[in-house]
């Protein structure tokens, strides 16, 4: 399944597309020559954007978006009434791990088990992330991590990971 929509308002944030670039910004414009009894006149402006922290306004919009999710997809809500921690996954083009990883295609679904003990960046370990300016892919997945989950580094590990839907996004430009 493909989920299609917009993501939430909140104040304070931009986004390109469904997902994307996350950061504010400003605009000045600067007018040249205007005559001032005429009505007429030109200028010009520029736009810039930039951000900066360690990624919580990120996160916070991650879990708001996936809040959207939970609201309008059955297999969201009942993941997270299953004590499911719902997160995104980044894939290549085929469904597979992109990151470092190796795998199968992953589809709508799917549930994906490794065996113990929990080890992130290794083969016993399922991952995802509320960071998703920090990581690439083709295609983003909201995914249900079950268990122990162990965050590092701008993501998380688990034993379990349930594929729940396909995420539209736009690519950063």
């Amino acid at each position: 399944m493909i989920i299609h929509g917009t993501p939430p308002d909140i104040d304070g944030y931009t986004s390109c597309g469904v997902l994307g670039i996350i950061g504010r910004g400003y605009f000045r414009s600067h007018p040249y020559d205007c005559v001032p009894d005429n009505g007429y006149g030109f200028g010009y402006g520029f736009g810039c954007s930039n951000g900066e922290g360690d990624g919580a306004l990120a996160a916070e919009y991650a879990r708001a978006l996936l809040q959207q999710w939970v609201d309008k997809l059955p297999s969201c809500r009942a993941a997270q009434e299953a004590g499911a921690t719902l997160a995104l996954w980044w894939s290549d083009k085929e469904g597979r791990p992109c990151n470092g990883g190796d795998g199968d295609p992953v589809h709508t679904g799917l549930v994906q088990e490794v065996e113990p003990p929990l080890t992130p960046c290794s083969t016993n370990a399922l991952h995802a992330t509320l960071d998703i300016n920090s990581w690439h892919g083709d295609r983003l997945w909201i995914v249900a991590l079950y268990g122990k989950i162990i965050e590092q580094e701008g993501k998380m590990a688990a034993l379990k990971r349930e594929i729940l839907a396909e995420c539209p996004w736009q690519p950063r430009a």
